[in-house]
């Protein structure tokens, strides 16, 4: 509950201060948080990939501090996910009505799933899909929920893929899971995460980052669909 109470409490901090920002910049957010997740590849900041004035990247810097600082101490809580919401932004490129699952629903779901998982079962990994990702929450309680049960090694089996229509969430979803992965896993790595814009009852979709590893590389690699990858799923 505590840790509920705090992610509240930071997503408001960073809704004051993205409000602040967007007084100038119109697509603030999507453009901070992307930001912070090429920094975060590159193995710098989000203030190296801003083109902002000096006061709003401040300001971005002072929220990418909150938003780290919160995920080292409560790693697989979707925070931004609270704060799209908080800004009214959740599902707002196509008016979706997007509502973000709460982390205590996740968190049973993925319990469920993989309460019988048997590793041995799957020497070549196994793959979990989540085609309507929104901000994370869901895909961060599998990363969570796989670790809590069996360490790493229940990481390095993981592929993970996600995908939402919507790519400020998918920003969102990435930066959330590899921080989380950097915080939980003793090697800060896990097998493989695919990540694609797209919308999920059709083909149509764009692959964003291919990740093999954190800190990670991305690539422009063709890779199939989501929709023909193994489909044992996360729902």
């Amino acid at each position: 509950m505590y840790s509920v109470i705090q992610a509240q409490s930071v997503a408001e901090k960073i809704s004051r201060l993205m409000f602040d920002i967007r007084l100038s910049q119109s697509n603030a957010f999507e453009d901070w948080v992307k930001a912070m997740l090429n920094g975060f590849i590159g193995g710098d900041n989000c203030r190296d990939h801003l083109s902002w004035g000096d006061h709003e990247v401040t300001k971005a810097v002072e929220a990418e501090k909150l938003f780290f600082g919160f995920v080292e101490s409560y790693p697989g809580i979707d925070l931004l996910g609270r704060v799209m919401c908080e800004l009214n932004l959740a599902g707002h490129s196509k008016n979706l009505g997007a509502f973000y699952t709460p982390y205590s629903v996740s968190k049973a779901i993925a319990q469920m799933q993989f309460h019988d998982l048997k590793l041995d079962n799957y020497p070549d990994g196994f793959s979990v899909l989540e085609p309507c990702v929104g901000a994370g929450s869901m895909a961060l309680a599998v990363v969570e929920t796989l670790f809590e049960k069996y360490g790493q090694a229940g990481l390095d089996k993981l592929r993970l893929t996600i995908n939402d229509i919507d790519r400020c969430a998918v920003y969102c979803a990435t930066i959330q899971r590899l921080k989380t992965v950097e915080v939980l896993s003793p090697t800060k790595s896990l097998r493989e995460i695919i990540v694609y814009c797209g919308n999920a009852l059709t083909v149509e979709h764009e692959l964003l980052y291919h990740i093999t590893a954190v800190p990670i590389r991305s690539t422009t690699e063709e890779l199939n669909a989501f929709v023909e990858m193994p489909s044992f799923a996360c729902a």
